[in-house]
């Protein structure tokens, strides 16, 4: 039993070993990523927004507090004058299902008279102090 246990403890750590050397990317794909005018964001994701314009492009997210703020205070919502752009509901979910979760779907089947989901202006509004950016992009490779 003690050489079963040994053995598939030597293929999990070869298969973790394996696995973390494998995620490096390679010197072109890392040159994309970067804080300021390149094609991906320093986590890899891609900074200009979609073709319809529902998904903005990421500037570089939130970078001050919003107004009002004060270090232990309460959250301050940094959209908070944002307006509802439509809202999905029982009646309405079919034209929006391809962007609708099957859960989603299920909650409006099952609460129609309560349910709903408002749906407001996407933002790109996360960010990390340049430390953990240029940390991420090293990481990389």
């Amino acid at each position: 039993m003690k050489k079963v246990w040994g053995a598939l403890c030597a293929i999990l750590l070869s298969a973790t070993v394996a696995s973390t050397a494998s995620a490096k990317v390679s010197p072109e794909e890392a040159a994309k990523l970067g804080i300021e005018g390149t094609e991906l964001t320093p986590h890899g994701a891609i900074r200009a927004g979609n073709a319809d314009g529902s998904i903005p492009a990421w500037e570089g997210g939130i970078k001050t507090p919003p107004a009002g703020y004060e270090v232990g205070g309460w959250y301050l919502d940094p959209f908070a004058d944002d307006q509802v752009l439509f809202t999905i509901t029982a009646q309405n979910y079919q034209q929006y299902a391809d962007k609708l979760s099957t859960g989603q779907i299920a909650m409006l089947k099952k609460y129609p008279d309560s349910y709903k989901l408002n749906v407001y202006p996407s933002r790109r509004s996360a960010s990390y102090p340049t430390e953990i950016y240029e940390n991420s992009i090293w990481n990389a490779t």
